[in-house]
């Protein structure tokens, strides 16, 4: 059954490459494309010029120095924030208190696990909380009541965003 193997994958994966294609890879392209011209974006008029935009914009001494600010937050980043989630989840899922192989773990452990992770749970609830606040169909809810102090709609009859 190995050779009909391959045509399977290449069956499944046509789609998603060919999505992936034209809705990243081609506006990539298009953009590489729009930076050849001398061209203000305004105008029909377009001037092909060729690299000489990417050489007039690696000789720009600012643009040189956010790019390596950029690479050093690329490369630095990462790896520090890496390392520090690596060592604080070694210190909490060590094994306790009994010191196994003479590394112990952080005394209160379950309750770091806890505090840990409750953003990501509360972080959907607050998020909920915080749209009905905008969204309220009286005077109350933040839109609406920009809405009415600018005179853009009828306190006694509120735009009723979640009801409508």
């Amino acid at each position: 059954m190995r050779h009909r193997k391959y045509p399977f994958i290449v069956g499944f994966l046509f789609l998603p490459v060919l999505l992936y294609v034209a809705v990243v890879i081609w506006p990539y392209l298009q953009t590489f494309g729009y930076s050849m011209p001398d061209w203000s974006g305004a105008s029909q008029q377009m001037n092909f010029i060729g690299l000489r935009n990417y050489t007039k914009l690696f000789g720009d001494s600012p643009f040189l120095l956010a790019l390596q600010h950029n690479l050093l937050l690329l490369l630095v980043l990462p790896l520090v924030t890496i390392l520090l989630a690596l060592f604080f989840a070694f210190m909490l899922n060590v094994g306790g208190r009994s010191g196994t192989g003479g590394v112990q773990g952080v005394r209160g452990a379950a309750f770091y696990k806890v505090v840990f992770f409750f953003p990501q749970v509360l972080s959907v609830a607050i998020l909920s909380v915080l749209f009905q606040g905008v969204y309220r169909t009286d005077q109350g809810g933040l839109l609406n009541g920009v809405l009415v102090k600018l005179g853009l709609e009828d306190a006694n009859h509120p735009w009723q965003w979640l009801a409508d």
